[in-house]
């Protein structure tokens, strides 16, 4: 899987060059290496779409989404793809996964939570803020977003506790960080 990651993100790179074929050619090598790797189809999708192949991106969007169902990038393209072509019955169906896949997925509900508080609506933001920690409790840095958002309401107490609950993670994090053994290089 990481030679497959290593020619996958490599084509993605060269896509983002405008080097279509390079790009085309480390993205099959990645499908060759491992065929089950639902990134690969999809950025092969993103390609063919590129290129104005709506049906082969399409048949590679599907093949990612045989992989795992939720694969949320892949589920955003192919919206995407439906809306473009006017095909309402799929794009319904489709977007209903998307939607379902994002709610699941703790980072998407920090993005919504950051856009919710950027646009100052705090119930909001709090209510991502806290579905995204339920879906990923140890990550620190939505426990200080619910903190900030606590405290720009006026709600002490909370903000507080969010607060601690962030420092918590965050000195576990670095104390886990400063156990890693260090492999020294030969010279």
């Amino acid at each position: 899987r990481a030679l497959a990651h290593y020619y996958n993100n490599r084509g993605a790179e060269l896509l983002a060059a405008g080097e279509i074929e390079a790009a085309r050619r480390h993205m099959q090598a990645s499908l060759d290496i491992d065929s089950g790797f639902a990134s690969s189809w999809n950025n092969l999708g993103v390609l063919h779409l590129r290129r104005e192949n709506l049906r082969g991106a399409e048949d590679a969007y599907l093949a990612a989404l045989d992989l795992p169902p939720k694969h949320g990038p892949t589920l955003f393209n192919i919206v995407g793809l439906y809306r473009r072509l006017g095909d309402a019955t799929r794009l319904r169906t489709y977007q209903r996964r998307l939607e379902k896949a994002q709610l699941a997925d703790p980072f998407h509900q920090f993005l919504l939570a950051t856009e919710a508080e950027a646009s100052g609506d705090h119930p909001r933001a709090v209510q991502h803020y806290r579905r995204a920690i339920r879906l990923h409790r140890d990550e620190e840095l939505f426990h200080f977003g619910l903190a900030r958002v606590y405290f720009a309401m006026g709600e002490t107490r909370q903000g507080n506790r969010a607060l601690a609950r962030a420092h918590a993670l965050e000195k576990a994090s670095l104390r886990m960080r400063r156990a890693e053994p260090v492999v020294a290089s030969e010279r």
